[in-house]
């Protein structure tokens, strides 16, 4: 432990040159990022990534202000979020704000955005925004405040702390930490040197219990990152969620819990308590354009029951395989994904929901929490200011009746079946579920990834066993992820 903060003292004094800027968190196709790049110093399964350090500039656009006569510049742009769903019922959301980001030097860079507005809407075309004001049982009136603060004082280290998602993983989805659910604050550090990158995130996490009081907890996560050779990467993933108070004891946050080093697991012994520690592994091979990946996330697992196909209900484990690729034809851009996403039931669940692997009742991995096997292909398209996507999954997901059938991963899975073996995916309620959508978006402003958008959406699943067909459209500003594939 000393040496290793000896170590990151001794960088942090080297006099390099530093890029403080950070890349939004967006899907994006991925040849127009750095995910495909050959390089050993180049880590492309964390986000948002870690970009030369400029800013956009167009003053037609955006309010620009230079500070003094240096290199100190803020840009201040007006951001919007407009929609109309249209079903069985007419569904809407109007917001608008701000966003403002800056660069202090070569070290320091720094963004927020506030948007305001009213929203009727429900499941997947709910804004993950911070703050809900119910004006009555179907209107609501959002706020999302998203920020973060970066400060990178050479080339190897990174320190950030805000208000806002991040994202591990190379496929759609991700077993370890995704941007599905709301905002949360966090501080985190990264540490980029030889072919090691090393990732330290604290998060501050809350739930509402039965009384609809509102929990704190949190949540210590480690990622090391190592690129073996230019084509093979492979990633070693740690998280623990322990909540500061129970009937017990009032421990705060858990200062044995920032210890930089792995592992969780021997920590939580030597501290008698029952938190939920989570390990995965992920890899990612890179064979020209193509690229194969996967993650595996253990929870809680025993071996011999596992050799013995025993489906022991506490062999909680998810695995993740997928492929992807990317083609550019003329002035035309395309890229193919395949992914298959298995995960046991009452995985990311624990004795409470103050344990649970979840934030503000949502799944800090995957948007279907546990009890599933999915599996999606997605193509997208770009052309200039055009875009386009077309994605097809299918689910199987078992849902609780008046048992808990492991696959709301907030329920503690104390009311379970009696029987603590033959437990199986898709077990309670089933459903088989079909999900494709046809995306088109135009950059109203490119710069800015202002886009107007029309969507076309068909469901169907055995438990409402009728189609459903759905069209969306509006403008956004595309500074963040807003998800309809699930």
């Amino acid at each position: 432990m000393r040496l290793f903060v000896t170590y990151l003292f001794l960088l942090a004094l080297l006099p390099a040159t530093a890029q403080s800027k950070l890349d939004w968190l967006l899907n994006d196709i991925p040849q127009n990022t750095p995910g495909f790049r050959s390089n050993t110093r180049f880590h492309s399964s964390i986000y948002p990534r870690i970009v030369a350090n400029t800013l956009p500039s167009d003053t037609n656009m955006v309010m620009e202000i230079v500070v003094a006569k240096s290199n100190k510049k803020i840009n201040v742009l007006p951001i919007a979020d407009f929609g109309l769903r249209v079903s069985n019922t007419i569904q809407y959301r109007a917001m608008a704000g701000a966003s403002a980001e800056g660069t202090f030097g070569r070290k320091f860079y720094a963004r927020f955005s506030y948007l305001h507005g009213i929203e009727k809407a429900t499941d997947f075309f709910q804004s993950k925004t911070t703050f809900r004001y119910p004006i009555d049982s179907s209107l609501n009136q959002k706020i999302d405040l998203r920020g973060r603060i970066s400060y990178s004082p050479n080339q190897f280290i990174n320190l950030q702390g805000g208000w806002d998602n991040q994202f591990i993983g190379e496929g759609s989805r991700s077993l370890f930490l995704s941007d599905y659910g709301k905002p949360m604050g966090f501080g985190l550090a990264r540490l980029n040197f030889w072919r090691i990158e090393y990732l330290m995130l604290y998060q501050f996490l809350q739930e509402k219990n039965a009384l609809n009081q509102r929990i704190n907890k949190y949540a210590s996560s480690h990622y090391i990152s190592w690129n073996a050779t230019r084509w093979l990467q492979i990633g070693i993933f740690e998280s623990v969620v322990f909540q500061p108070k129970d009937t017990l004891l009032n421990r705060g946050f858990e200062a044995e819990y920032i210890n930089p080093m792995i592992f969780y697991r021997p920590q939580e012994y030597a501290l008698g308590s029952s938190d939920n520690v989570l390990l995965g592994i992920d890899a990612k091979i890179k064979i020209r354009r193509l690229t194969f990946y996967g993650q595996l996330m253990m929870d809680e697992f025993n071996l011999a029951d596992i050799k013995g196909r025993t489906k022991w209900w506490a062999n909680k484990y998810a695995v993740q395989m997928g492929l992807k690729t990317y083609r550019q034809i003329q002035n035309n851009q395309f890229f193919f994904r395949g992914e298959m996403n298995i995960v046991r039931p009452y995985t990311y669940a624990h004795l409470s929901v103050a344990q649970s692997y979840t934030n503000q009742n949502l799944p800090l991995a995957h948007p279907y929490g546990a009890n599933f096997a999915e599996i999606l292909f997605e193509t997208k398209w770009q052309q200039k200011k055009w875009t386009g996507e077309l994605f097809v999954s299918y689910l199987l997901k078992g849902y609780n009746d008046t048992l808990n059938y492991g696959g709301d991963v907030t329920v503690p899975y104390i009311n379970r079946p009696l029987n603590d073996y033959g437990h199986t995916i898709g077990q309670g309620i089933g459903n088989n579920a079909f999900h494709a959508y046809l995306r088109v978006a135009y950059d109203v402003v490119s710069l800015y990834k202002l886009q107007a958008f029309a969507e076309v959406h068909y469901r169907y699943n055995t438990i409402l066993s009728e189609p459903q067909g759905q069209f969306l459209v509006g403008i956004r500003s595309r500074l963040w992820n807003d998800y309809r594939n699930y």
